[in-house]
């Protein structure tokens, strides 16, 4: 018999109630073999609205797991901003999810989905969150309900229906598949709120014992990188160039359709048109956006190339999207589209912000 899973749920905050209410969420969507253990950051503050909120309590979070990493085969940061995330990705080898970007890839199976979190304040970290995790394209619009965080705690507040009014205002103007709580302190909401709107609403505390509980069984090889972060990688190392780091990043089989129809097995293919066409070429990459599909994932990179000529003329604002297809963590398909043709063509739409 296997060993069960264990999963630490660290509040960034230090509300211990907040804490409770996360670990039966999580308690109640979990499998009857997996662990579900929490702990408070003592030092924290004691809600977290906003980005000076979430860096002061990063310290704490961070000491937290580093004093029980022992103790857990995952964690999971049980605040909406996903505080702290990247440094404790850097602190812990083992898998270590947000629930902000469990919720959208939950809610993102749906379609478009909305997100309604709690004071305007926290909406610029979560719409940062929606575009740096490639989710642009799949979210409608993060509102605020205006509900401060702990009044989600005290009992006989309006928080819920103030919540649930932000709701209805969401599904009568962005029309969304599905709704994302944006708080850990609404996690006690969802199946409510699910059965009242007759739609998903996606708490990030039962997407990430999900997801985690899905990595255990085998079900998916999903590291704690996005799919959307797997593309930017591989087109960070495409940039240097390093072809053979970015190979690391393709499926055996994958394919790579370039401009112009011709197919490459390698990205060596591209890097030598690239090396034919440009004296040097980089891309800014502006949004990713993820299309989750039934057994794979679709991110879309979009943004500008630059760089310049073979005759050293540089240029800017030549318009590409690259679409990829993400089986497992790996890129199993890839097409590239780019302006760099009719530039040639047409050496007057070469101008930085011609055309």
């Amino acid at each position: 018999m296997s060993a069960p899973l264990r999963i630490l749920f660290v509040n960034p905050n230090s509300t211990r109630s907040m804490t409770r209410k996360i670990g039966e969420a999580a308690r109640a969507a979990a499998s009857p073999e997996t662990v579900i253990l929490t702990a408070t950051n003592p030092s924290g503050p004691p809600s977290i609205q906003g980005a000076a909120d979430g860096e002061a309590a990063e310290p704490g979070l961070l000491q937290v797991i580093g004093e029980r990493e022992g103790e857990a085969d995952a964690f999971v940061i049980a605040c909406f901003d996903d505080t702290g995330l990247a440094a404790a990705r850097r602190l812990t080898e083992k898998p270590v999810l947000g629930i902000g970007e469990a919720a959208f890839r939950a809610a993102a199976r749906h379609g478009r989905f909305s997100v309604v979190t709690t004071l305007s304040v926290s909406v610029p970290v979560i719409e940062a969150n929606v575009r740096d995790g490639g989710f642009a394209g799949a979210c409608a619009r993060v509102r605020a309900s205006e509900v401060p965080v702990l009044d989600l705690e005290r009992e006989g507040s309006d928080a819920e229906e103030r919540v649930a009014a932000e709701i209805h205002r969401a599904l009568r103007e962005d029309r969304p598949g599905a709704i994302v709580l944006g708080c850990a302190g609404m996690a006690d909401l969802a199946a409510r709120f699910t059965a009242r709107f007759a739609l998903p609403v996606v708490d990030g505390v039962v997407a990430a014992v999900q997801e985690i509980e899905a990595i255990g069984r085998g079900e998916t090889s999903m590291t704690p990188a996005s799919d959307a972060e797997i593309v930017r990688d591989y087109l960070e190392a495409s940039m240097v160039p390093d072809p053979e780091r970015a190979a690391t990043y393709m499926a055996p089989g994958c394919t790579i359709t370039f401009t112009g129809g011709r197919v490459f097995d390698h990205p060596s293919g591209p890097t030598a048109v690239n090396a034919a066409r440009y004296k040097w070429v980089k891309k800014r990459m502006e949004r990713f956006d993820v299309a989750p599909a039934a057994d794979r994932t679709v991110v879309y990179s979009i943004g500008k190339l630059y760089g310049e000529w073979p005759d050293g003329t540089p240029f800017d604002d030549n318009r590409y999207v690259d679409r990829f297809e993400v089986v497992d963590g790996r890129i199993v398909k890839m097409d590239v589209w780019n302006d760099s043709a009719e530039w040639i063509l047409d050496p007057a739409l070469r101008r930085p912000g011609a055309g």
